[in-house]
């Protein structure tokens, strides 16, 4: 079976993706404990180096990032491109990002359901204390000899 690859690139998340931002969230994240005013705070905190968004040739947003200091606020995929690898690609660019300027990067999933823990833990993150998840960019050993 043939299957057709869609085309999307990363960019940086413009003022004018707001109200499409909110669109995914609103399918996405909104009744889950969140809310508006939680996303406009993440919004406008947001790092601007690590806050992307997926865009298709047409430049509709199918999918993004919010960051707030090394924390990941939000990512989520447009509900008609799940699975397309949208997601995966935001979150090896926010990875390869942190990682440029070695800093570990945080996040608490939404949901705590298998599959998510697992996509999360598939890109490197490890479960901490609560549901909260990590991925450190530098080595967190000491550089000490040991000694036997």
């Amino acid at each position: 079976m043939l299957q057709l690859h869609m085309y999307f690139r990363l960019r940086n998340l413009l003022p004018t993706d707001y109200r499409s931002v909110r669109d995914i969230f609103t399918d996405e994240f909104l009744g889950d404990g969140t809310s508006y005013l939680h996303l406009r705070t993440a919004w406008n905190t947001r790092e601007r180096d690590l806050s992307l968004a997926a865009v298709s040739s047409s430049n509709d947003l199918l999918g993004f990032s919010i960051v707030t200091g090394n924390f990941v606020e939000y990512l989520a995929t447009h509900s008609h491109y799940i699975k397309k690898g949208i997601g995966s690609r935001i979150l090896k660019s926010v990875i390869h990002k942190s990682r440029m300027k070695k800093q570990a990067i945080h996040l608490y999933p939404m949901s705590q359901k298998k599959h998510l823990i697992e996509w999360y833990a598939k890109h490197g993150f490890r479960q901490t204390t609560g549901g909260y998840m990590n991925l450190h960019n530098y080595n967190t050993r000491s550089k000490a000899s040991e000694t036997s």
